[in-house]
């Protein structure tokens, strides 16, 4: 994760003195990162902000998808998409490298 709400990216075997990021992804402004996760396929990245969305990037940096927020105002969490609440993780399933998953505070996954 990341307190500074900034993902960086760093190319060790190419990296100069600077010791600077190659490549630098706000994945949402005024929330920290609090997980990344790379797909099997190495070609797209989850990152889990602090907030009710998850999103995947690619290599490159650019969002490729922003999951939805669920309803707050619904009770029933089995009756609303996505979370109401902030997101505590998200991993890529190592099987099937178009899924994955993530778990809210609100008790969902």
């Amino acid at each position: 994760g990341s307190y500074d709400y900034v993902v960086k990216m760093w190319d060790f075997g190419g990296m100069g003195s600077s010791l600077k990021p190659f490549r630098e992804v706000l994945p949402e402004e005024g929330h920290a990162v609090v997980s990344l996760s790379f797909s099997p396929t190495g070609g797209n990245f989850l990152a889990t902000p602090s907030s009710a969305k998850a999103r995947v990037f690619d290599r490159e940096g650019k969002e490729k998808l922003v999951t939805v927020r669920g309803d707050p105002y619904i009770q029933d969490m089995n009756r609303t998409k996505g979370h109401v609440t902030t997101i505590t993780c998200g991993h890529w399933s190592p099987i099937d490298r178009n899924v994955f998953v993530t778990s809210a505070v609100d008790g969902t996954c």
